[in-house]
């Protein structure tokens, strides 16, 4: 758990399970070699020491200023509706009423997704209190995410799905350190910014570096993709085994889906 950023899903009390996790809304936890944690109630930042172990953790009071919200924000989750405020603020009361205090760590089996499109979780793992109270957590990014190379397989904006058809070589995208991510997106190489914060990523600024003629399939896909990384911010998800990036909520969402592969 020392590495990589750690998204909450629910918390089990009193024999009750609420979901942390939806409408935009999704809490997490990422640890610092200074020995801070920094992370999201769900909206509200914040930044604590934080002790951990291998099957232990214990945060601290609140230090220095907590990260910013990642910006722009979607179009519409519950932090921007005033009517939905007291679900909020409840959801994050309890996350933050779990977290104080000693807590132990387990590993979970592996779950399959419940939305179509998304990898199977893996690397669960169960936070528990001294009061019984337990909580799921499962990483968002893992340590191999920069050497990994991500195909970009079906897109599915709300119910339709849609394949590419360009060939492996000619589709895929390489993130690396710094917010950049390269590849090609059907025919031509191209670049564009990829800013990550907590559980999102916003990219912008794609552009094509060749400018190759390409047959009408290939051309199809590098449109459709450069449409895809203009100025959008989206949910995500990175494994050894796929990624996902999602706008929305399911099933009126957007979600680009990817397999992982050995980057050469």
């Amino acid at each position: 758990m020392s590495h990589g950023i750690w998204e909450f899903y629910d918390i089990t009390a009193e024999g009750a399970t609420e979901r942390q996790d939806g409408h935009g809304i999704r809490p997490w936890i990422e640890f610092h070699d200074d020995g801070t944690a920094t992370g999201s109630y769900g909206c509200a930042t914040f930044r604590v020491n934080a002790e951990l172990r291998s099957t232990k953790l214990a945060l601290g009071e609140e230090v220095g200023t907590p990260p910013p919200t990642p910006s722009p924000r979607g179009p519409y989750t519950l932090c921007t509706s005033s009517a939905d405020k007291p679900y909020v603020d409840q959801n994050e009361h309890s996350l933050k009423r779990f977290l104080r205090g000693p807590l132990t760590i387990t590993r979970k089996p592996p779950e399959k997704p419940t939305v179509p499109g998304r990898p199977v979780r893996h690397d669960e793992i169960v936070l528990k209190n001294e009061r019984g109270e337990s909580a799921t957590a499962s990483p968002v990014m893992f340590d191999g995410f920069f050497t990994t190379r991500y195909r970009p397989k079906e897109f599915r904006p709300e119910d339709t799905v849609l394949g590419f058809d360009s060939a492996d070589e000619d589709l895929y995208l390489d993130f690396h350190p710094g917010g950049v991510v390269t590849g090609k997106l059907g025919c031509n190489a191209f670049s564009a910014a990829a800013e990550f914060s907590g559980t999102s990523v916003y990219f912008h600024g794609p552009k094509l570096i060749t400018h190759r003629t390409c047959p009408g399939p290939n051309s199809a896909d590098e449109h459709r993709l450069l449409g895809i990384l203009d100025a959008k911010r989206y949910e995500y998800k990175a494994s050894e085994s796929g990624m996902w990036v999602e706008r929305g909520f399911y099933p009126d969402n957007a979600l680009l889906s990817f397999e992982a592969v050995p980057r050469p």
